[in-house]
């Protein structure tokens, strides 16, 4: 049997800027913070960043959590929208990194993942 481990950081390991402190520092949340903007999830998000540099992807669903503990039920349209622009942003920043995605990079996941795909094809014991 072949026991494929594919976790959180295969991404990273491959290269791609995609941790939760790379997204707080890009322009699409920047732009959820401008002061234009409605989006109180993010800018509760920016506050507790401000006082402590989140690392993980984890830590977000940790602020999530708290402002919808304590906003969220006052004003669900908002939180809804709030929670849908956020992703929306997080969706458009993921695609902008994937496009740096190099070759290199990308034979190497491919690599990978063709020896999994290959394992299957031939009805071999597999775990993932």
């Amino acid at each position: 049997m072949n026991l494929y481990i594919v976790g959180n950081g295969f991404d990273l390991e491959l290269g791609c800027d995609t941790s939760y402190k790379s997204f707080l520092d890009s322009i699409e949340f920047k732009l959820l913070c401008d002061k234009g903007s409605s989006n109180q999830i993010a800018k509760h998000i920016e506050d507790v960043y401000k006082k402590e540099i989140p690392s993980l992807w984890v830590d977000l669903e940790i602020a999530l959590g708290k402002y919808a503990n304590e906003f969220g039920k006052e004003g669900e349209n908002e939180f809804i929208e709030s929670l849908d622009g956020l992703k929306l942003r997080l969706k458009s920043y993921l695609l902008r990194q994937m496009s740096k995605y190099t070759n290199k990079e990308s034979r190497r996941a491919d690599s990978f993942l063709n020896l999994i795909a290959d394992d299957l094809s031939k009805k071999r014991n597999v775990m993932l």
